[in-house]
């Protein structure tokens, strides 16, 4: 339900003297409510989060946050101040570093009166989430944060990449950037119910290779000691028809102990029924509300610490965060 009967659209947004592009939706009455961040996936841009009718900035402005959507770097109009190279390793960390920098002038100028921020991550910009969040949790270790992370969530991002895949991103052409590469994949195909139901404007989706590259390498690599440096409060969410990556209660469970290892709550499981991307599928509504629930309770605990710090002391007493927060019964698809 809406907080407010008026709800300004979308407007363009510049961070970093324009180096970094998104959108804002913001309520004209949010108080003290987190800065909701999004940060699209590979081949697409931050306008996936705008899509008409099945808007996320605006589902969450709608709910009294304020909602932003970010393009990455090297995405749309937002700079790359690296070379995107041809390694497998490098550019999610990258990225993240200058997403921290973007963040801090969005803070500057929107977080006056906000308690903090919740990163919302989708497949690849769900990686550079959880690299963002183990950076921001290092940095708060220092006293060096310049501002106030209240959890991670992310959605579309596993950790054991099928050969097929890997095999199709490397045979992509040894350029700085890949074109559009809907009409170039060839994967296994989800049941007709999961497919995802929006139709995306036919807009070219280059993608930066080495993201494709570190997806499939360096992130295979990387992601145990990522997920489990994180200190903050974390949403994981995989679908059960995630043609992308290896999805049973084995992955599932791995990513979740080793998310579990520093945060305070971890709250993960399998989306029944759902394919790649969630958001896109029928669930998609769901899927954003769960991040609204997430970013409630990331707002609560802002107030009152003890919340979570009851809630760690419970999971941790317990044998695994993975037993206690996966879906049971799951049957690996890939």
């Amino acid at each position: 339900m809406a907080t407010s009967d008026r709800l300004p659209s979308a407007q363009p947004l510049t961070l970093l003297d324009g180096t970094i592009t998104g959108f804002a939706q913001i309520p004209d009455d949010s108080g003290d409510r987190p800065l909701v961040v999004f940060l699209h996936g590979g081949g697409a841009d931050a306008r996936e989060t705008m899509l008409p009718g099945h808007s996320q900035l605006e589902m969450v402005a709608h709910n009294g946050y304020p909602a932003f959507a970010l393009n990455r770097p090297g995405y749309l109009d937002s700079a790359f101040p690296f070379r995107a190279g041809r390694s497998g390793d490098g550019w999610f960390a990258a990225s993240a570093e200058r997403l921290n920098d973007a963040i801090t002038d969005l803070w500057a100028q929107f977080g006056s009166h906000s308690r903090g921020v919740v990163v919302h991550g989708c497949s690849i910009g769900g990686a550079i989430s959880l690299t963002l969040a183990s950076q921001w949790s290092a940095n708060a270790a220092r006293g060096d944060a310049r501002w106030p992370l209240l959890g991670v969530t992310v959605v579309d991002i596993g950790h054991i990449a099928p050969e097929r895949v890997r095999k199709q991103w490397h045979n992509t052409e040894d350029h700085e950037f890949v074109a559009d590469l809907r009409d170039e994949v060839d994967l296994p195909v989800p049941p007709a119910w999961a497919l995802p139901i929006i139709q995306r404007p036919d807009i070219p989706a280059r993608i930066p290779r080495a993201e494709l590259l570190e997806v499939v390498d360096g992130w295979p690599q990387n992601w145990r000691s990522i997920a489990s440096t994180i200190t903050v409060p974390v949403q994981y969410r995989l679908a059960e028809h995630d043609v992308m990556w290896d999805v049973d209660d084995r992955t599932i469970g791995e990513m979740l102990e080793s998310l579990g290892i520093a945060s305070p709550y971890v709250d993960g499981r399998i989306v029944p029924g759902a394919s790649h991307p969630v958001m896109d599928g029928h669930l998609g509504k769901s899927h954003t509300f769960e991040t609204l629930a997430f970013t409630a309770l990331c707002h609560a605990a802002a107030a009152r610490p003890e919340i979570l710090a009851k809630r760690s002391t419970a999971l941790r007493n317990k044998p695994t965060v993975a037993s206690a927060l996966r879906r049971p019964h799951v049957k690996h698809t890939s």
